[in-house]
């Protein structure tokens, strides 16, 4: 998977926003505020079940348990509203937040 640098925009603040493969069923998505590019503000461990690993090719039998959801636009603003009601806002990142779900859906500190 080739990572690509998104830009998004959420109540008049720029962030950028990126996705790379960290394993077969990971990925990480990063989040910079943007003119700071130092730090990520926030990365956060993503499960992606890639069926083609499990499955293998696509037939008539198996289509439907082919189900590839990508990180989308409104998934990573939804990710910002969660990281900032739990954690506030930050002006400057001196340091990278690294998060993940746990078992209820809630952002927590890895």
């Amino acid at each position: 998977m080739k990572s690509k640098i998104r830009k998004i925009v959420i109540e008049g603040e720029e962030y950028i926003w990126s996705v790379a493969e960290t394993d077969w069923d990971k990925v990480l998505l990063k989040i910079w505020i943007s003119g700071q590019k130092k730090y990520p503000w926030i990365t956060i461990s993503c499960e992606f079940h890639n069926p083609w690993y499990l499955i293998g090719p696509v037939t008539k039998e198996n289509f439907k348990n082919f189900h590839i959801k990508p990180i989308t636009p409104s998934d990573v603003a939804k990710i910002m509203d969660l990281t900032l009601t739990e954690f506030g806002e930050v002006d400057l990142v001196t340091e990278t937040m690294n998060l993940t779900f746990n078992n209820v859906g809630k952002l927590v500190r890895c």
